[in-house]
């Protein structure tokens, strides 16, 4: 797969007609300004649930324990 490159007044005009590509093939799409790369289309997925996928090292008690070290916040 490779990105099909858009100047950004091309995409303009043909916006609507883009995402449906994208949507159908997969394949992304790179915006540019000036020359420059500055956006990216890409399909879109969804995201992965985060429920259980944190493991802690330490007990509740142990992350809301006093902690023997003093410290100083930065005034600035």
């Amino acid at each position: 797969m490779t990105d099909r490159i858009y100047t950004a007044s091309r995409l303009n005009a043909e916006l609507l007609d883009v995402l449906d590509s994208v949507d159908r093939s997969g394949d992304s799409v790179t915006v540019t300004k000036d020359g420059r790369p500055v956006a990216r289309i890409v399909p879109f997925a969804e995201a992965a649930p985060l429920a259980g996928s944190v493991t802690f090292h330490i007990t509740d008690d142990q992350l809301v324990a006093p902690s023997e070290e003093a410290w100083h916040a930065d005034r600035r």
